[in-house]
């Protein structure tokens, strides 16, 4: 899975965008949420609520933070996304 093919299912199965970042703002627009970041080691798995960003964990490859940020979510509120888990 790819950061194209991730994007796709969340739209399918309607997440709320205020939910989430992808590799772009580094923030969420709404009370809180899931944010994927570019580092140095790969990419960074964040949950952001009231404004303050924590690290949940850090990847070496789109696969596998693509599939750690679907299960935060499935198991947070949106467990439809189970399915592509």
């Amino acid at each position: 899975m790819d950061f194209a093919e991730l994007k796709k299912i969340l739209v399918k199965e309607n997440v709320n965008p205020i939910e989430y970042d992808i590799l772009e703002k580094g923030y969420v627009t709404g009370f809180d949420g899931y944010i994927i970041e570019s580092i140095e080691s790969g990419y960074g798995l964040y949950y952001m609520e009231r404004g303050q960003k924590n690290l949940i964990a850090e990847f070496s490859g789109e696969k596998e933070v693509c599939l750690a940020f679907l299960k935060e979510l499935a198991k947070t509120g949106d467990p439809q996304l189970a399915k592509y888990i």
